[in-house]
């Protein structure tokens, strides 16, 4: 025992000695020592039974996922080599048995869309709900479109964590962490569990955490990764005050961020990937999936989902010269009709058209309806902008934010809320702009 106590006392290194090692060479030196201790250990216990623990097994299918990934590397195009490397960790899920059936694996690159109408960029492999999941669209083999509810949490996989891919893999992760299930219970959360997923890199161990940090800070809590991963190296979590996070409803929380990263020293990493990603798998929920939901999708702009209260009638729009177009609103054009709403009341959409019509029409005392926000920067008479002279209505009713909104036509046209045919647009901006050169 006190030799190899003073074994690994030399291969951590002491004060004393002259050549000053780095953080990554010292990390080496003590991580060959302890596997090298584990595998003697690993032996002995083999002679005595045939299973004495997983400790053996996620030693062995650690090795196996890093030498499958070295022999990828005689694979030439980079597509090809992406595809085989998500598929060695795809099947050591599926085929290894360590994931309850419950729980399947998706064998192909997937999206994911939510009722809010947005969708993820490609995931690599989608770990969902066998029994409530539901594909919405696929075509072959080659792309398939899973809805929020059934899906439990995504793994991005890159074959060498450099810093341009780490950047790329957050913004993976926060494409589909950004979407909301419906019918979650108010104790989980609302959005499944990501994690980034490499096999090596050339990064230095503090250089990776600097990385890792720098790429956190660039997105927000609610779709930070729950797990980052170098699965020859260790992995990293988040938290604040010392304590590192798993949760999502925990990682929201966090306001000064910090990185803890777990250098891998037993050889033990995909075995704590694993633990990990069961806590996450137990801590979601599937919920039934809402098909009426996801029938006609909302619209979506940046980070706003909206759609128009009536309809293809008010989504359509036709253009004499160019032919049918899709009317749209732009998140710049939304972020104005948000500002402009928090700094009024609703009123009751009723009273709203019995001022707009004046004698002509008057809800009555009992006709109570719902409330609405209407976009009037000018405070103008709702006589002159919910109606034409004709009587015929002249807004848009869009619901956003989750409240239904009001948009006079005057407003869209003025205001470029509601966008005309882009044709038309592109011909009128080009028209201006060689009026301004000639200037």
């Amino acid at each position: 025992m006190k030799e190899a106590e003073a074994e690994l006392k030399s291969s951590i290194g002491s004060t004393s000695e002259a050549p000053a090692e780095t953080f990554d060479e010292k990390e080496a030196r003590t991580r060959e020592f302890l596997v090298g201790q584990i595998e003697r250990l690993v032996a002995l216990r083999t002679k005595d039974r045939e299973f004495h623990g997983l400790e053996r097994e996620f030693l062995y299918a650690q090795a196996e996922l890093l030498q499958l990934y070295q022999k990828s590397k005689d694979i030439k195009h980079p597509r090809d080599v992406g595809n085989a490397r998500e598929a060695i960790l795809g099947r050591f899920l599926a085929a290894s048995g360590y994931l309850p059936k419950k729980y399947s694996v998706s064998n192909t690159s997937v999206r994911v869309v939510s009722t809010e109408g947005f969708i993820s960029r490609e995931i690599d492999i989608l770990l969902f709900d066998p029994e409530t999941s539901v594909v919405l669209m696929q075509r072959e083999d080659a792309y398939q479109v899973y809805a929020a509810e059934s899906a439990y949490g995504a793994i991005q996989v890159k074959s060498k964590l450099t810093q341009k891919e780490i950047k790329k893999a957050f913004e993976n992760i926060a494409s589909y962490k950004k979407l909301r299930k419906v019918g979650i219970q108010h104790s989980r959360s609302e959005r499944g569990f990501g994690i980034i997923f490499a096999y090596d890199t050339d990064l230095e161990w503090m250089q990776l955490v600097d990385a890792v940090k720098t790429a956190a800070s660039e997105v927000s809590r609610s779709v930070l990764p729950n797990l980052v991963v170098v699965l020859n190296k260790g992995y990293f979590l988040f938290g604040e005050g010392g304590v590192q996070k798993l949760r999502n409803v925990e990682i929201e929380t966090i306001h000064d961020l910090q990185v803890f990263g777990n250098p891998d020293r037993q050889g033990r990493c995909l075995y704590d990937v694993y633990s990990i990603m069961m806590r996450l798998l137990q801590d979601s929920e599937a919920p039934a999936v809402p098909l009426d939901r996801y029938f006609h999708l909302p619209l979506t702009a940046g980070k706003h989902s909206y759609e128009f209260a009536w309809g293809f009638f008010a989504e359509l729009g036709s253009c004499e010269e160019h032919g049918d177009y899709l009317r749209q609103i732009s998140e710049e054009a939304l972020d104005k009709v948000l500002a402009f709403c928090r700094t009024v009341q609703p009123v009751e959409y009723l009273e709203a058209l019995s001022q707009a019509y004046g004698n002509s029409w008057i809800a009555q005392p009992s006709q109570r309806s719902k409330l609405v926000w209407i976009y009037n920067p000018d405070g103008l008479a709702l006589s002159d902008i919910l109606v034409t002279p004709g009587g015929t209505l002249a807004f848009d009713e869009i619901f956003a934010f989750d409240v239904p909104i009001l948009i006079p036509h005057f407003y869209s046209v003025r205001d470029g809320i509601v966008a005309r045919c882009k044709s038309c647009s592109k011909m009128l901006a080009g028209f201006q702009q060689e009026k301004q050169t000639k200037a």
